[in-house]
């Protein structure tokens, strides 16, 4: 039934039976309507679409949203890392870490308080890519990302939480 009304719900927005990005970043910004959700759903689209072909099937999208509401906590965080590492190239770079949580940042939008500066994003930045840079060689790998995230109470409690039933 749930999977049913989700198929009803992505036929809606795309009766092709494909999302492309222009359709999904438009699904953002309505999401977000106060923010700028083009960066983000670039990272997002990036990660449902599988074979990277340029655009999302329902299959793609259901394994996605399944991963994020119950998936086990080494399947949400891989699902999180590809958020990171989109490309396949094995490891997070400190520009892509500060990439992503500025397209966070901006999703929330510019009347969001407190404003949070450059400085403060960087420092911010810095401060993660410290604590998931386990080896400190100047890039986050798969396992250091997975290792540091296993071992940060809070990080597990934010994952947890995701053990939702999605609600159509």
């Amino acid at each position: 039934k749930e999977v049913q009304s989700f198929y009803r719900s992505f036929k809606q927005t795309a009766p092709s039976g494909h999302v492309d990005q222009l359709t999904f970043r438009h699904v953002f910004e309505q999401l977000f309507p106060q923010g700028n959700a083009e960066t983000y759903a670039d990272f997002v689209f990036e990660t449902f679409d599988l074979d990277h072909n340029g655009s999302i099937n329902f299959e793609e999208f259901v394994r996605a949203l399944s991963t994020l509401s119950r998936g086990t906590l080494d399947e949400k965080l891989d699902w999180i890392y590809r958020l990171y590492d989109t490309k396949d190239i094995g490891y997070i770079s400190w520009e892509r870490l500060y990439a992503l949580i500025s397209s966070i940042d901006e999703i929330i939008g510019r009347g969001a308080l407190p404003t949070i500066t450059r400085k403060e994003r960087v420092a911010y930045t810095n401060e993660i890519f410290q604590k998931l840079d386990l080896d400190k060689d100047g890039v986050i790998s798969r396992d250091e990302f997975l290792v540091a995230c296993k071992q940060d109470e809070t990080i597990c409690e934010s994952i947890a939480a995701l053990n939702t039933v999605l609600v159509v």
